[in-house]
């Protein structure tokens, strides 16, 4: 080391005496009367120092001061807090929000702000589309557990033991992709593949909770996944309506043009309305036209060998 120490001067240290003691919680860091910052110097004078604090936050943000807007605070309130993702989020009035109003902008300018908080908070990509009544049709009708989905003029999406239950509203979808190590894919089966496998759900768990704050924190709700690995819309239909990859000859895959076919996808639905992305042509489904090295390598050979895509079944 470069400073001298001497351990025999060393005791084990105490955590309640640091100025973090007795204050951590959650979303209220700090604030508790009986946090040690606040009895050390006193409850009057640390009361004035929140007070200040929250005056100086929601002044900023009402002035629209750089560093200090709705769209700052948000980024902020997704940053640290990590818990159980929920199945639905509300759209919050929170401490970090100040009552100010919810941020307002175009589509486009939405899209933009949430791919960057998306790449902040881990994700490789994401692409954002409207939910019209077409894509209404990827909905799922039962979720794992038995339990029917769907639609109703609530004030909340929840689940009771009888069904579970998305508001009637306007809903976007934020499309995102994890990236997933290729190498340990090549490993086939085993638990080295698994670990690759399984390694975006961790990563999505992360992502996830800190879209919904940031959204949340925004002014408008979101729909996020009712399980670890599974939500009430098919991760796959969104990388390929809005612009991510193509499908392949094993639709049980789609295929980027970036990042091939290790990919974790994901969605997220919101009511903050979000600029459409295309979908795209980088010539991969027509590649799986010729080329059948996953139906030869299939070991229960239930891939089509056909050379042109069929509605019927193999």
């Amino acid at each position: 080391l470069t400073v001298d120490y001497d351990w025999a001067l060393m005791k084990n240290p105490d955590q309640m005496l640091t100025m973090h003691g007795g204050g951590f919680r959650g979303a209220g860091l700090f604030r508790d009367s009986t946090s040690t910052w606040r009895q050390t110097i006193g409850l009057e004078k640390s009361q004035g120092i929140i007070d200040k604090s929250d005056k100086a936050l929601h002044d900023n943000a009402a002035n629209n001061q750089p560093g200090w807007q709705v769209r700052d605070l948000a980024l902020t309130s997704g940053s640290i807090w990590l818990e159980m993702p929920p199945y639905y989020h509300a759209a919050s009035n929170d401490q970090a929000r100040q009552n100010n109003p919810k941020w307002e902008g175009t589509p486009e300018e939405a899209a933009k702000m949430v791919r960057a908080a998306s790449r902040f908070y881990g994700a490789a990509d994401i692409r954002t589309g409207e939910l019209t009544s077409q894509e209404s049709k990827l909905f799922l009708t039962r979720d794992l557990h038995d339990l029917p989905i769907v639609f109703e003029d609530s004030p909340i999406g929840y689940a009771d033991s009888s069904k579970r239950v998305i508001p009637n509203r306007k809903w976007y979808e934020i499309s995102i992709t994890i990236h997933m190590s290729k190498e340990l894919f090549r490993y086939g089966e085993g638990p080295m593949r698994a670990a690759a496998n399984h390694s975006r759900y961790r990563q999505w768990r992360t992502i996830q909770i800190a879209l919904m704050n940031f959204i949340g924190t925004l002014g408008y709700e979101t729909l996020g996944y009712y399980e670890l690995p599974y939500g009430v819309i098919p991760a796959q239909a969104g990388a390929l309506l809005f612009g991510h990859a193509e499908i392949a000859r094993n639709d049980n895959f789609c295929i980027s043009p970036d990042w091939g076919s290790v990919q974790g996808y994901f969605t997220l639905l919101t009511t903050l309305p979000l600029a459409q992305s295309k979908p795209i042509d980088a010539g991969i489904s027509r590649f799986c036209n010729t080329c059948k090295k996953c139906a030869e390598s299939c070991p229960q050979q239930c891939i089509s060998y056909d050379n042109e895509p069929s509605w019927d079944l193999p």
